[in-house]
């Protein structure tokens, strides 16, 4: 079982180092470098079409729909790498906050819950064991057995 336990160790230990990859955070230079990139290739896409010939507003068209996809995949990384930045977490919370207000008040509203030894029925207190009756009800006979001797 030894070598169960040595490859348990360096898969616990590969794991390991996978959340470290997938919780570290992303530093924003590298988000920048990327986005003023993209920024510089789409301002050099008109004249790199204009130098082959493209009609204008073949190039036009052409930039547009190039820069809203690509300007669009940027915003969809920025979305993915700091997911916690853009959800709407301040509204769900005060909405749980709420919620568990409603909860609670409503449970301080709520009327007293009868305690076991309030019931003061035989349900429930059958002895399947002895005689049929229940145990109050052989504890009240015994008392007044004693009583009456």
């Amino acid at each position: 079982f030894k070598f169960i336990e040595e490859r348990l160790a360096k898969l616990s230990a590969a794991d390991a180092a996978c959340v470290r990859l997938a919780t570290f955070p992303v530093p924003p230079s590298y988000h920048r470098h990327g986005s003023r990139a993209i920024v510089l290739w789409l301002g050099s896409l008109p004249f790199v079409m204009e130098g082959l010939g493209c009609h204008p507003l073949q190039t036009a068209v052409a930039v547009m729909c190039t820069t809203f996809l690509l300007l669009g995949i940027d915003q969809i990384a920025i979305e993915v790498e700091q997911p916690l930045d853009v959800l709407p977490l301040h509204e769900f919370a005060r909405g749980m906050s709420n919620d568990v207000h409603d909860v609670l008040e409503a449970w301080t509203t709520m009327p007293a819950v009868p305690r076991a030894c309030d019931d003061y029925s035989d349900l429930g207190k059958e002895s399947y064991l002895g005689s049929g009756r229940s145990s109050s009800a052989r504890g009240s006979t015994a008392a007044v057995d004693k009583k009456e001797r």
